[in-house]
């Protein structure tokens, strides 16, 4: 139920994306970056309560990037519990 991209900025920071379309369960994600010197990790989640939530014009702000801080970093392991129905966006650099 996730499906993970990752890319390379201009920059030289790197972004992983990961999208769980699970629209009850949140499921456990490891990935090896120990190939990669990481000076600092940061992300931004996107989700909400319920699955069928979204933004409308009497509501424009009912679903917004928030900072995400439920992950680990040690040792080149990036290890997290990705939320139900959600997408989040790590920056690498």
């Amino acid at each position: 139920m996730i499906s993970i991209s990752a890319s390379t900025n201009d920059d030289l920071s790197n972004h992983i994306s990961l999208v769980n379309i699970d629209p009850e369960n949140s499921h456990k994600v490891e990935i090896d970056l120990s190939a990669f010197v990481v000076k600092k990790a940061s992300a931004t989640v996107l989700t909400s309560e319920r699955l069928q939530d979204h933004n409308s014009f009497e509501n424009p702000n009912k679903v917004e990037p928030q900072e995400f801080k439920e992950f680990k970093l040690k040792n080149g392991m990036l290890s997290l519990d990705v939320p139900k129905h959600s997408l989040v966006v790590f920056e690498i650099k």
